[in-house]
């Protein structure tokens, strides 16, 4: 449990700025995803939710990551519905980007291209977008 009794309140006038979301089309969502190679997996692990970070690169219409049978995210994600997310705030100047992308995990077999020539004792998935959505953010100052 939190302690929270020590957290001072707000100003009554105090008023935090405003977030302001501009959709991004689909195209601008896929460029925004190939512009950076580190995302946030979001999947179910014992029914609980999971948040994993992966290094990622984009191969068609798909997102490529790779796992093994030691880490936090395992093969046998192969067949789950995911979530992932990937995006960047430039807290100076108040602006940035975030891309959602939802779909299923599937496992790369042996005839599938591997990325940038992945060693073959990693596991490579693959989450096929099936919704991706996209947004460009900015902060309006308080009034």
């Amino acid at each position: 449990m939190v302690d929270d009794s020590h957290v001072e309140p707000p100003a009554p006038d105090a008023r935090p700025a405003r977030l302001v979301v501009e959709p991004l089309s689909q195209r601008s969502s896929w460029d925004y995803l190939q512009s950076t190679d580190v995302g946030r997996l979001a999947l179910t692990s014992g029914a609980l939710p999971v948040i994993v970070p992966v290094a990622y690169t984009v191969v068609d219409d798909a997102i490529v990551f790779r796992t093994g049978p030691h880490r936090a995210l395992s093969p046998s994600t192969a067949g789950a519905v995911v979530a992932f997310e990937t995006g960047d705030l430039q807290l100076g100047r108040e602006e940035g980007w975030s891309v959602l992308v939802r779909g299923v995990v599937h496992q790369l077999g042996a005839a599938d291209p591997l990325p940038h020539g992945e060693p073959p004792h990693d596991v490579l998935l693959a989450l096929q977008a099936r919704i991706i959505e996209g947004s460009r953010v900015h902060f309006d100052p308080p009034r």
